[in-house]
């Protein structure tokens, strides 16, 4: 089978979540799956873009590199599609069997596409639909998810958002949770590093829960620091509730 990927992912330099999916997925792939041939389509960087495609080149000979050209206008929604145009030519080039992407983004070609959905944020979240950049990802997801064969999304709660505001068949959803890569493996008790600097200052002592993401409404931080009142009710596990707050206040500012 000839497996068509958008690698986008795969190439840029700012990792955050679906880059790390991106990358965790090829993994698997690349011990799993020696039958199927990938091709990698990714577009070739602007000169002032970072992109690192070290991880492709070092990759067996079942997944094969494929750049096409990029595009540079001054408008996002237009480069976007000019780049998704590319990619549909690309695939149909290749002859691919099935077409999956890391991201929501797919182009209409002949062969089945599978996108990704990460959340509906877009759709659910008042202040981000009112952005210029989440209207344009409701249009895309939209378009999307309406000609994909399946969907992968990555909770069941993202599941159950696209069946609904979607209307796509829930059967047709397929669960894939981020899950916890292995460097985040706990260390045994004897093991534990010190406290550090950034402990000291915030005066935060174990135990204690780090979450890392903006503070906005939709992170719920306060039910996080409630179920942490709930579960620590000693007399001197309330300084971590406190510690945290003002350790995620300090890297956000």
């Amino acid at each position: 089978m000839i497996i068509a990927v958008d690698a986008r992912p795969l190439v840029r330099t700012q990792i955050q979540g679906p880059e790390q999916r991106a990358r965790n997925i090829l993994a698997a792939w690349r011990s799993a799956a020696p039958e199927h041939q990938f091709r990698l389509i990714y577009p070739r960087p602007a000169r002032d873009q970072p992109f690192d495609d070290s991880l492709l080149a070092s990759l067996p000979s079942n997944f094969q590199r494929e750049e096409i050209s990029s595009f540079r206008l001054p408008s996002d929604y237009y480069s976007g599609s000019r780049v998704l145009n590319a990619l549909a030519r690309a695939v149909r080039r290749l002859k691919a069997d099935v077409y999956h992407s890391f991201t929501p983004e797919v182009p209409r070609i002949p062969c089945p596409v599978v996108p990704t959905l990460h959340d509906l944020a877009f759709e659910l979240d008042a202040d981000v639909r009112r952005t210029p950049e989440g209207r344009g990802l409701r249009r895309q997801t939209a378009r999307s998810v309406g000609y994909a064969s399946r969907v992968v999304a990555v909770s069941s709660q993202t599941k159950f958002d696209a069946a609904s505001i979607y209307h796509y068949p829930s059967e047709r959803i397929d669960v894939i949770y981020n899950g916890i890569d292995p460097a985040f493996t706990p260390l045994p008790s004897t093991a534990l590093p010190a406290l550090t600097r950034v402990h000291l200052e915030n005066k935060i002592s174990r135990p204690y829960i780090l979450a890392v993401g903006a503070d906005i409404p939709r992170r719920n931080y306060a039910r996080m620091f409630s179920a942490m009142q709930s579960v620590w009710k000693t007399p001197g596990d309330g300084a971590n509730v406190c510690g945290f707050s003002a350790l995620m206040r300090h890297s956000i500012a």
